[in-house]
């Protein structure tokens, strides 16, 4: 047992490393393309994604359970580092159109130590991409067509704190939710070939509606 290992062997003695706090999400209907097949139960799922295209589905009630046995596997293969793992992009909200591609937010003690996890990833082939333009963060992408994406943070940072309150934001009130959905449908519709264009128009929108929120503007839950 490496240094590192022993440290959080300490930290964590007689608790769970792994305490995941996440609601099960549920689905529209089973609608949409089969684009990747789950390695561990042999289930045929709405996963995968061609390079450089874009293509939103309507939400699968399978994405949450895929969601859980990954959890699994990381869980299994970086469990000293990792403290927390959560479900976020629109694959985790209710009504909402999502390109089908988990989302993983990884929380962990410390950036720096956390680079350890490079090589034990790669094993479950995840490739990593560094920062991806977002200070602080380890990001890993998995599958060919792509199915799954890995952020790496510091658990209860910034980043952290701010992915889990725009997606409980979304989760909580369906007129943003509604808002978020139109305006990812007519990203996806002009960008349809163009990922990196898509990308960069919606960060721009997550940044708008999280701007809106921080105002304090009313919204409907319900």
């Amino acid at each position: 047992m490496s240094p590192l290992d022993r440290r959080y062997a300490q930290a964590h003695a007689g608790t769970h490393r792994y305490r995941h706090a996440d609601r099960p999400v549920e689905a529209l209907d089973r609608g949409g393309r089969c684009c990747g097949r789950d390695q561990a139960r042999g289930n045929e799922l709405i996963l995968g994604l061609p390079p450089g295209t874009v293509s939103l589905h309507r939400a699968h009630d399978e994405w949450a359970r895929a969601f859980e046995r990954e959890v699994q596997r990381i869980e299994s293969t970086i469990g000293p580092y990792i403290l927390d793992v959560r479900h976020i992009g629109s694959t985790a909200i209710k009504g909402v159109p999502a390109k089908p591609i988990l989302d993983l937010l990884g929380g962990v003690a410390s950036y720096e130590d956390a680079a350890g996890c490079v090589a034990p990833l790669e094993e479950l082939r995840y490739e990593y991409r560094g920062e991806a333009g977002i200070a602080r963060r380890h990001y890993f992408v998995k599958g060919e067509p792509r199915t799954h994406h890995l952020h790496m943070v510091e658990k209860d940072g910034p980043q952290w704190t701010a992915t889990l309150a725009f997606r409980d934001a979304l989760r909580s009130h369906r007129e943003l939710a509604q808002e978020y959905a139109a305006a990812k449908g007519a990203l996806a519709r002009r960008f349809a070939h163009d990922r990196d264009a898509y990308q960069a128009a919606k960060d721009q929108v997550v940044v708008a509606l999280s701007h809106s929120l921080s105002q304090g503007s009313g919204r409907s839950s319900s």
